[in-house]
């Protein structure tokens, strides 16, 4: 990760996160030009579907850092109990149709795959690895 988005981080990272990270930012997630979707269940009981493409890039993620706040008003808001997910270190990795993919960056959920909706269903526990999250989409056409 570079020096300007981990100052930009400024929290607790795992050093094996920080290679996946490394590894994946800005980069496609599997073919150039092809889409992907993924079933999505949110921890109040919602189900979503989604698609997306590609990673975010380092610029796209230094915009949403700053925005992250709404995430701790979510936990609140829809009463997400802290052993399913613990926000404060929750990276954003993927903008989707309908809200943002997070991986964890430490803690007890160190590694896990989250979605985020735009505000109508919460969290979403997605997998429980960045690989675990490649094997479970699907290719995706219009």
């Amino acid at each position: 990760m570079n020096i300007k988005l981990r100052a930009e981080w400024n929290k607790n990272i795992d050093s094996d996160i920080e290679l996946v990270l490394n590894h994946h930012i800005g980069k496609w997630i599997g073919e150039p030009n092809q889409k992907y979707t993924i079933d999505i269940e949110y921890f109040d009981g919602g189900r979503s579907d989604t698609f997306f493409d590609c990673f975010l890039s380092e610029s796209e993620i230094i915009e949403i850092l700053p925005n992250l706040k709404y995430l701790e008003e979510f936990e609140e808001h829809f009463e997400t109990h802290k052993l399913l997910v613990d926000s404060k270190f929750l990276f954003p990795i993927i903008e989707d149709a309908c809200g943002v993919f997070f991986i964890s960056t430490y803690g007890k959920f160190t590694g896990q795959i989250f979605h985020v909706d735009n505000g109508d269903f919460g969290f979403a526990f997605v997998a429980k690895s960045l690989e675990d999250f490649k094997v479970r989409i699907k290719a995706f056409d219009f």
